[in-house]
């Protein structure tokens, strides 16, 4: 008889073992718990799009690079989801069996094999007895640590899962059997953990190394090492491939979606030993991102169970008959320290910066510490049942069957305490949806059967949710090969792709641009998807409304309609879909209409093409190597020295940073970019006079930080509405503005005096009347000085004599006395006002100043008006490289929407003003209350339930006239106002609206009308109804309204009433034409200048300042140059067919012509390579993102395309597929060998050494509380 078959023969017959029909009847309530959670209907649990079309992703995932999504990018560890997640749903798929059961079961078999396993560990291990050891596993399977992540990104808790049949075999095989079963038998279980999360697995790697570098020296143990790593490298091969060359030629993305001081922060030691010093649980997302380790976090009855298992799990490793004690108390320590050694504190690691920086940098794919949770939860878990098992059969204090009895009682409800998320419906995130709609279905079929270009899908959001359930993905992602592109959370394509979308974002949430429909084509996009049933709000998106009239500003039409109507005002379908003109995949460009591109993949969009042509571009700033030097240079106010908050997927710029700013918020700037790029090739904050100013923090704070409306430098700008905030890190604690003092820090060019010394407060309308201490500290000294808590200026102290250098502060004691936000709006210095302004890049003024060069064009942009402000007018510093002579030409717009308002009030005899309008909308305005057009409404943008600020409509008019009745415009789509009060000459009057919206009041002769709108609670209870009226109608003044806007009249704006610039002594004013349709479509129209625009500039530093018209009108844009810079250029290139377009194979014929670039509407990876008839031809990335190849001139002939690190990609993971098959032969032929080696046991430790090693383990996460942990 075989090794093989008397080893499984006694291990059936072991006494000992606990009986598989146990572990199936403790598997019940898990199966039937899972199974119950949302009946029938589909949960996002990982990927969506592998668990609809499982055999078609994963047969993509065999390619290495992915054009489907994001604009290219490659396959991010998508093999890794092969085992077993996309094994199960293709088994689900063949059976027909639904999907969201598939999915019930794929959960529920995983739950069950952990505490399958976990139960087998303790019995190889002989830990406690039987009926604990299934507890045991139930509290394994039911820990935070899986429970919380094995039914939401679920590739998280595939290290837990499968870590205890990791060890099980080896376990196993250092007592008896064969050697090599036991290694490939441990190594298969690594390989079940997937690759989907590489870190995930390679972090559960060093505990069965650990369990078999500690046995007893010997040919058993040499042979299991040697076994072991030779197969584990077999269980991973499959994937490891994939991941060296991601590593390599894939973008970065976990900037975007965490940092270690994120991570790190909630991981005191009673959360990482309860195991919920997980950061995502904590996330607030649509709600919570992770309900389940939520709920185990922060729900009284998870905690109490979750700490009684802790505690006993520590008693049970704290005893010193537990088997394999010194090996699972290394390992908790070990994990211990892994997982919380960023928490600093008293009770936590005295280095934790330093740890901090170690997961930031070298240790980054193990920045979510939580992955190593399993380390924690499983040696507690095991000793949680020696606990047990101790207590049930120590001496008995009563019967003992009703002592094991109550153990087994209490045990089961700890045990069930954990299995709160799952009795609470709360295993998985959101209700889920039993179908994708019909309309999604049918838009997918539309956009396959085009499927001419790729499509973007608006608005774009973090994670996708939609009116009717959370996908986290689009269901445009699977059942078709169409290519496609959002504004997620991070774009697989990396930062060009990245930037690109934000772009998109930006100008369709400010209205749209009319060189938008061009910005679209370079992208390849053929369609545009405006999602209207998408959750905007939740994640603060512009309303699927406003992007539906700014593609339509821009230019574009409507190609198709899907769903019902209803959505935005109520006139969009669920999903409109516009097309977009002429797209192509590739195309080429004369290589003369290269140019120089000093600013960002923003300001491509920002060039007119009506004035430049169409161009590639080259940015001065870009990393990739060119082999053209272009002839001419595109300066424009782009590439702002922003740090990018990579937390959010829109507005998440700070304000625009000095040159010499290095940190934000007391994080390295360099870590907060978006692209690396130096100061001399961006657009940075100058203040005259002064070097730098920079601040201890800068708020707002919480969630949004390093805001422009909260930056230093506004305290400096004389205007009192304006503030200096510094950032709130916490509300109603002990500390929210951090634990030391507030201060701005001022550098100036020169010495100069400083006193006197004014400051303006800001202080929060919730702070308590306390003194307010501040501070000066100059070259010469400091003084303090005692404030009022008022926002009017105060003298402050400050030591006498010049000074290079200026600190303002507040102190800490006066934010913990007023308890609320401290600032200052204004810091008054002696002397001339400071102006700020942006420097444009001058990176390459010395390569454009000799006598042949060149001159540049100049392109300065007005911010664009966006989520209600107001864009400031334009203050540039620009560096001209030469002396010469430049033309200037603007266009413009009323950007203020007061004034736009204002404007639209035309009406000779009467005039109406809103409290607020929805988005500052001009077609919402409160003058369609007064055009006698009942499809035409006033929006208001006051929330219904605002208790302090009711909605308010106020009209008048010239001739007094009697008003006694007012009728309201009722409108189902709006809330109804349950009373409304009405003010004339001084009276107040609470009416309740007739069902028909009429209000009479006494007769009373006046000159104007207020009314405010309230609101019962009742209706306050419906979340999406807002405040609105169709019209206003008074009797009285009826013959006063004025009709509907004219949208095609005409508004003028002469000289002396337009907008103006002035660079130097040279003053230029404008006058200009624009038509109600413009006006409130917010488009930019040509300036006409009141004289000539020549102006002479010499070599060296000039401003421009903007200034705008007495009635809004300003300067949105300004052209400086001359040609050939500044005129059109004919980039057109030599005709081009696309023969084949695989996705990492493709070819193209080329037509005869002179030199040019052959672009594709790809981002750009240096894994592509090109080559013409068989010459190499060399790359270069174009408008910042696309890829591009230089073709010499010449007769034309076929490009070949390929991305070179397919081939290895797939040899290596073909190889690997092969081995992991190799691997299962190893596990299952028999043993042959006829003597094995003799068992082994724990090696002998010695007590001081361990001592030493445990403290050693204990201290970086315990602190000064290791002291406590010597018992273990």
């Amino acid at each position: 008889m075989t090794e093989h078959r008397r080893t499984r023969r006694w291990a059936d017959q072991d006494p000992d073992l606990t009986p598989r029909l146990w572990l199936i009847l403790a598997a019940v309530p898990i199966v039937v718990g899972v199974m119950l959670q949302h009946l029938g209907r589909i949960i996002y649990i990982s990927r969506l799009d592998r668990m609809f079309d499982p055999i078609t992703m994963a047969s993509r995932s065999l390619v290495l690079w992915n054009p489907y999504a994001d604009m290219g990018s490659l396959q991010y560890q998508t093999i890794g989801y092969l085992i077993p997640f996309d094994a199960a749903f293709i088994l689900g798929a063949v059976t027909g069996t639904p999907i969201w059961i598939t999915e019930r079961l794929l959960v529920a078999t995983l739950m069950v094999v952990a505490m399958w396993g976990c139960t087998r560990l303790a019995d190889a291990l002989g830990i406690g007895t039987r009926v604990f050891r299934i507890l045991g596993g139930l509290g394994y399977a039911l820990s935070a640590v899986i429970i919380s992540r094995v039914a939401q990104q679920q590739v998280f808790a595939m290290g837990a899962i499968f870590l205890p049949w990791a060890l099980v075999p080896l376990v196993r095989g250092s007592q008896r059997g064969s050697t090599r079963r036991a290694a490939a038998c441990s190594a298969l279980a690594i390989a079940l953990m997937g690759g989907a999360n590489a870190a995930v697995t390679v972090a559960m790697i060093p505990i069965p190394l650990l369990y078999l570098l500690t046995r007893t020296r010997g040919p058993r143990r040499a042979s299991l090492l040697r076994w072991w790593a030779l197969c584990v490298p077999m269980a991973i091969a499959w994937w490891v491939a994939g991941l060296r060359l991601y590593s390599a030629f894939g973008a970065n993305i976990l900037q975007y979606t965490e940092t270690a001081r994120t991570t790190t922060a909630p991981t005191p030691i009673f959360e990482v030993v309860r195991g919920t010093a997980d950061w995502f649980a904590r996330l607030s997302v649509n709600g919570v991102a992770l309900p389940s380790g939520n709920a185990l976090a922060f729900r009284g009855v998870a905690i109490i169970g979750s700490s009684l298992l802790a505690a006993l799990g520590l008693a049970g490793l704290s005893h010193r008959r537990l088997p394999e004690r010194r090996f699972l108390a290394i390992v908790l320590l070990l994990g211990i320290v892994a997982v919380g050694g960023g928490f600093g504190g008293l009770f936590g690691n005295p280095l934790a910066m330093e740890y901090r920086d170690l997961l930031g940098g070298v240790l980054s794919p193990f920045r979510n510490v939580y992955k190593l949770q399993a380390w924690i939860t499983l040696p507690l878990a095991l000793g949680f049942v020696h606990a047990l098992s101790t207590l049930a059969t120590s001496r008995p204090f009563a019967d003992a069957r009703v002592k094991q009895a109550l153990i087994g009682v209490g045990a089961a409800l700890i045990v069930f305490a954990g299995a709160f998320p799952i009795w609470n419906n709360l295993l998985m995130k959101g209700n889920g949806f039993e179908a994708i709609p019909t309309a999604w279905v049918e838009a997918r079929e539309h956009l396959d059967a085009e499927h001419t270009g790729r499509v973007l899908i608006v608005p774009g959001l973090a994670q996708q949710q939609f009116d009717w359930g959370y996908t986290q993905q689009l269901p445009l992602q699977w059942g078709s090969d169409i290519s496609w592109a959002t504004r997620s959370q991070a774009p697989m394509g990396g930062p060009g792709n990245i930037a690109y979308l934000d772009t998109i974002e930006r100008s369709l949430s400010a209205g749209g641009d009319p060189d938008l429909v061009g910005y679209l084509q370079r992208g390849g996009f053929s369609q545009v998807v405006v999602a209207a049933d998408s959750d905007f709000r939740t994640f603060g998106a512009a309303d699927p409304q406003t992007m539906f009239d700014a593609l339509v500003r821009s230019g574009l039409q409507v190609e198709a309609s899907f769903g019902p109507t209803g959505y935005g005002f109520g006139g969009l379908h669920q999903i409109e879909i516009f097309a977009v003109p002429d797209p192509v995949v590739a195309r080429t460009y004369a290589s003369s209409a290269l140019t120089w591109l000093s600013g960002d993949i923003e300001s491509t969009l920002r060039i007119p093409t009506s004035v430049f042509g169409d161009r590639p571009y080259l940015l001065s700033s870009t990393p990739v190597t060119s082999p053209i030097d272009p002839d001419q240079w595109i300066i424009t106010d782009g590439n702002q020295r922003f740090a990018t908050n990579f937390g959010r997927n829109r507005n998440n710029r700070s304000y625009v940073l000095g040159p010499f700013e290095t940190m934000v918020n007391g994080v390295a700037y360099s870590k907060l970019q978006l692209r690396a790029s130096s100061p001399e090739s961006q657009t940075v904050q100058v203040l005259d006079g002064i070097h730098s100013i920079t601040a201890s923090s800068v708020g707002p704070g919480v969630i949004d930080r390093a805001l422009a409306d909260s930056q230093p430098a506004n305290v400096l700008d004389g205007n009192p509405l304006t503030s200096w905030r510094p950032n709130r890190i916490a509300i109603n604690q002990t500390n929210d503005w951090g634990p030391g003092d507030q201060w701005i820090d001022i550098e100036f060019d020169e010495p100069r005096i400083v006193d006197p010394l004014s400051v303006n407060l800001l202080v929060g309308l919730l702070g308590r009347a306390e003194p307010i201490d501040v501070y000066t500290v100059t070259d010469r000294g400091r003084i303090d000085t005692r404030l009022e808590p008022i926002t009017t200026s105060q003298s402050v102290g400050v030591t006498p004599g010049e000074t290079r250098h200026l600190r303002v502060a507040i102190t800490h004691d006066s934010y913990r006395r007023v308890t609320d936000v401290i600032g200052i709006s204004e810091l008054t210095l002696p002397g001339d006002p400071i102006i700020r302004s942006l420097r444009v890049p001058i990176d390459l003024v010395d390569q454009f100043s000799g006598p042949d060069a060149d001159t540049p064009a100049w392109i300065f942009s007005r911010d664009s008006r966006a989520a209600g402000t107001v864009a400031n007018p334009i203050v540039r510093d620009f560096r001209v490289p030469r002396a010469a002579t430049v033309s200037i030409s603007a266009t413009g717009s009323v950007g203020s929407p007061d004034d736009v308002f204002g404007l639209l009030n035309n009406a000779q005899w009467m005039s109406i003003r809103a409290s607020s309008t929805l988005f500052d909308a001009p077609e919402l305005a409160a003058r369609n209350l007064i055009d006698d057009d009942p499809s035409t409404v006033w929006v208001s943008g006051t929330a219904i339930d605002d208790p302090d600020h009711a909605p308010q409509v106020t009209l008048s008019w010239l001739d007094p006239r009697v008003v006694s009745r007012i009728r309201l415009g009722l409108d189902r789509e709006f809330a109804t106002p349950s009373h409304v009060t009405v003010t004339v000459n001084g009276q107040v009057f609470d009416r309740t609206p007739s069902p028909d919206g009429s209000i009479d009041i006494p007769e009373t002769r006046t000159t104007a009308v207020q009314l405010d709108l309230h609101f019962d609670p009742t209706t306050v209870a419906s979340p999406l109804l807002r405040a609105g009226l169709s019209g206003i109608e008074i009797p009285a003044i009826a013959g006063f309204y004025p009709g509907p806007i004219d949208r095609d009249a005409t508004l003028s704006f002469d000289c002396g009433v337009g907008p103006g610039l002035t660079i130097g002594a040279t003053s230029i004013s404008y006058s200009a034409t624009m038509t109600y349709g413009e006006l409130m479509d917010h488009r930019q129209v040509p300036l006409v200048p009141c004289g000539s625009t020549n102006i002479d500039l010499t070599a060296g530093d000039h401003r421009v300042i903007t200034t705008p018209g007495p009635r809004g009108i300003g300067v949105d844009q300004l052209l400086m140059g001359n040609a050939p810079t500044l005129a059109r250029t004919d980039g057109t290139g030599r005709s081009l067919t696309i023969d084949r377009w695989g996705s990492s194979s493709r070819r193209a014929t080329i037509g005869a012509g002179p030199e040019n670039l052959f672009v594709v509407n790809e981002v750009f990876n240096p894994g592509w390579s090109a080559t013409l008839d068989g010459v190499t031809l060399p790359s270069l990335e174009v408008d910042g993102w696309r890829q591009a190849f230089l073709i010499p001139a010449g007769t034309g002939g076929s490009i070949d395309l390929a991305f070179a690190p397919n081939r290895e990609y797939q040899i290596g993971t073909f190889t690997g597929l092969g081995l992991l098959l190799l691997l299962l032969l190893l596990a299952i032929v028999p043993g042959r060998r006829r003597t094995p080696p003799a068992p082994i046991g724990a090696g002998t430790w010695s007590r001081p050494l361990t001592m030493i090693a445990g403290l050693a383990t204990a201290v970086p996460i315990a602190g000064l509380g290791a002291l406590l942990l010597p018992v273990l």
